[in-house]
């Protein structure tokens, strides 16, 4: 009989639940979303070794968006940075498509920023702390921007950290990314979750409609959102109801999880009306007055900040997408060059080191795109998936070009995967 981990989530499936053979192990729930559950599992590697990573799980059959799947897979696999999850297998079992992830145990930004002291009654972080978080989320975009990606959905959820003491970030979740300078790429349906859409797409999901925009710039007023948050422990403009969850009420904005998300041709989160999106329209409006570059005072209320702070978030936050920060002008900010600590400093200079290496040795745009483009056993895959029944007992696996030259090595030895830093040792087990 396999083993099952109690969580505080509640109770997980076994792996033969998920198609899975009896050297996988699934532990807890990590989180879920509109596309599926994501879970801790364990895969025994029969060398005696083990891997501990993050599986992203959806039901096969013909209710799974195939083409939205295998655009996420690409994207992701065309990245490789150190502030980006990896993406490390595709798994097909009778009932289940499996993505195996990188798994960041520090978890989400959400997480992180509520077990800080708060700095004040009406500050959360101190923006020496901010900005070392939103440094290494600028390099994370800057990457994907660079290789042709947009993200589409950031927020505070695909934003996870690694256990360290000065904790790298992590963004994940390319579900809704798209390729740029494609010759839709400005006419891309609306998608991402509301409270961190910019007023251009909100407008088209009000409308209905399809008026072009720049994915670009719609990422850099989702930093913007998350910079607020993550110094004032709430969004910058109120929502009517809550979106998929405790969110936000009409009078308060704290900050909360906010999950439900749109995707291509959904008409919005369940249980969201237009009336809502008009709303967080309203607001910010409201939040900028007459002056559309420029948020009003009463947005930030007695907030302590400095005015390079505000200067970046009112720039991030721009209504006009042409007057709106671009990464070459955020790069470039006086306060995101502002003072870090050693240790932070420390952190960031050794994962752009790092990125330097990996553009030494040849990780060149071309040829990781190329690879994947070509690959008809990931299409296969991905078609397959569309349909319920098959491979039977067979588990059908790809691995992206970029990670199979590594996985004679992958994992760690049984016997240390439980004294990891944030391992399983003291989980409660169940029989």
């Amino acid at each position: 009989m396999g083993i099952c981990l109690s969580a505080e989530a509640g109770e997980v499936p076994r792996a033969a639940e998920l198609g899975l053979p009896r050297n996988f192990t699934v532990f807890k729930e990590l989180g879920a979303g509109g596309e599926g559950r994501t879970y801790l599992v364990r895969e025994r590697l029969g060398n005696g070794r083990s891997e501990l990573f993050a599986a992203k799980v959806a039901p096969r059959g013909a209710g799974l968006d195939v083409g939205y799947l295998l655009q996420g897979i690409k994207n992701q696999c065309a990245l490789s940075h150190v502030n980006i999850i990896r993406l490390l297998e595709v798994i097909l079992t009778h009932s289940h498509v499996i993505i195996k992830l990188e798994y960041a145990q520090g978890g989400e930004l959400s997480d992180y920023i509520a077990r800080q002291h708060a700095q004040s009654s009406s500050q959360q972080l101190s923006e020496e702390h901010a900005r070392f978080l939103f440094m290494q989320m600028l390099d994370a975009v800057a990457h994907c921007h660079e290789r042709g990606i947009v993200h589409r959905d950031i927020k505070l959820s695909n934003v996870l950290l690694d256990s360290g003491k000065c904790p790298r970030v992590k963004v994940c979740d390319f579900g809704l990314s798209r390729e740029l300078f494609t010759g839709d790429s400005r006419c891309c349906p609306p998608a991402g979750t509301p409270m961190y859409m910019p007023p251009e797409v909100l407008k088209n999901v009000v409308r209905r409609a399809h008026t072009q925009h720049d994915p670009v710039k719609s990422d850099m007023w989702s930093l913007g959102v998350l910079l607020f948050t993550m110094l004032l422990g709430r969004f910058p403009f109120g929502a009517q109801k809550p979106f998929g969850g405790p969110a936000l009420s009409r009078g308060a904005g704290r900050l909360t999880r906010s999950q439900g998300n749109i995707s291509a041709g959904a008409a919005g989160p369940r249980d969201f009306q237009r009336s809502d999106f008009r709303f967080l329209l309203r607001n910010m409006v409201k939040a900028h007055s007459s002056d559309l570059k420029r948020l009003r005072s009463e947005t930030w209320g007695t907030r302590k900040l400095s005015p390079d702070c505000r200067d970046l978030m009112d720039g991030l936050l721009a209504m006009d997408p042409s007057k709106r920060l671009g990464l070459a002008d955020a790069f470039a900010h006086k306060w995101v060059n502002g003072p870090l600590f050693l240790e932070h400093a420390q952190t960031i200079a050794r994962g752009r080191e790092e990125m330097e290496k990996r553009q030494d040795e040849g990780e060149g745009v071309k040829g990781a795109k190329a690879g994947l483009e070509d690959d008809a056993e990931l299409a296969a895959i991905a078609a397959m998936a569309a349909a319920v029944g098959t491979p039977g007992d067979e588990l059908l696996r790809w691995t992206p070009p970029r990670e199979r030259a590594g996985r004679e090595q992958a994992g760690v030895a049984d016997e240390e995967l439980f004294d990891l830093p944030g391992g399983l040792r003291d989980r409660a087990i169940s029989i």
